[in-house]
């Protein structure tokens, strides 16, 4: 009995060491590295001068297009689960076509440039998973990619692949503004076609703009069901973040984009600046610590020639209230 009593106590004892179950720490997928805000500001430098010159050339015909850059970069967006990381097309102007891209990824705390594949087409956008998926498009059409470039994968998808994004559990993707599928590639369901696709509201419901009055619905995706959200006049073409409950959109004014952040919660918008484009609308990219991530495409007619106009297409970072515009010096 007494043998037994000592046995007892050491097991409790034990038991007793644990605090909580003894059990090994989960550590969450990419942490977001701590002391690093700085290096949004160590690794960009301020704009001198966005625009050079005017757009009305007083050409005959639509002006040609130089690039004075060495890269234009597209389609930029942020890793879910590393807020100073992004992922990008990059394409060398003069030898590439914008049916041949590469994609790379970008770190900010590390200062790092990653090649993750070639064959990515200037079509359709990119976004990130918090799965650790990248989705694009191939040369196989609609694909995704580790976000480490392994596993190259094509879903199989039936035609050109265009507004596609995933949801907020990286378990479902939505491709050409209506088909739903799971993150193999095969359809769940489809929805009413959803030409002002926004991105997804959350794990199960899409946000759309049906008209140009800016009233918001949500869509659910498996029963189709669409309820308005709230209403904003003049919203042009838009991006949502689903995490910080932001809403960046553009309204055009006479060949200027004006863009605004609209936090849904408080119902306050904000004028974040206005840029001379191309001929569309830059894409935000929210989640960077207060900061906003933006493609900045500009345009200007300093070429010596009324028939040609310079065309730039860069990575640029902005604080939340639209001040303090940085080109982001990606190593090239």
């Amino acid at each position: 009995m007494r043998y037994f009593t000592f046995l007892v106590a050491i097991v409790l004892h034990i038991m007793g060491s644990c605090k909580k179950p003894c059990e090994p720490e989960q550590t969450p997928m990419n942490p977001t590295p701590k002391g690093c805000p700085e290096m949004y500001e160590i690794r960009s430098e301020p704009y001198n001068d966005l625009f050079m010159g005017s757009l009305f050339t007083g050409c005959a015909f639509s002006p040609a297009l130089q690039y004075p850059d060495q890269y234009v970069y597209r389609y930029l967006t942020v890793n879910p689960n590393n807020s100073y990381e992004i992922a990008y097309l990059r394409r060398h102007n003069g030898v590439q076509p914008d049916s041949n891209v590469d994609l790379y990824k970008y770190n900010f705390c590390s200062g790092e440039s990653t090649f993750l594949c070639s064959n990515a087409a200037l079509i359709g956008g990119l976004d990130w998973s918090v799965k650790g998926w990248i989705l694009f498009t191939g040369s196989q059409g609609l694909s995704k990619i580790k976000d480490n470039g392994d596993s190259l994968t094509s879903l199989n998808f039936q035609g050109t692949p265009i507004g596609f994004k995933w949801n907020t559990t990286g378990n479902l993707l939505i491709t050409n503004y209506t088909t739903i599928m799971n993150e193999n590639g095969q359809v769940v369901s489809t929805i009413p076609h959803s030409g002002g696709l926004i991105g997804w509201y959350d794990s199960d419901h899409i946000l759309s703009s049906y008209s140009s009055a800016g009233s918001l619905f949500k869509t659910n995706v498996y029963s189709a069901n669409i309820n308005l959200l709230f209403t904003i006049n003049n919203v042009g073409y838009s991006e949502y973040d689903a995490i910080n409950k932001s809403l960046f959109y553009g309204r055009d004014s006479l060949g200027m984009g004006k863009y605004y952040h609209y936090n849904i919660e408080t119902e306050q918008s904000t004028f974040l600046g206005g840029w001379y484009l191309q001929s569309y609308i830059p894409v935000f990219s929210n989640g960077l610590n207060n900061k906003i991530l933006i493609q900045l495409q500009l345009t200007d007619t300093i070429t010596g020639d009324p028939c040609i106009r310079n065309y730039r297409s860069q990575i640029a970072i902005m604080d939340m209230d639209g001040s303090n515009l940085r080109r982001v010096m990606i190593p090239e």
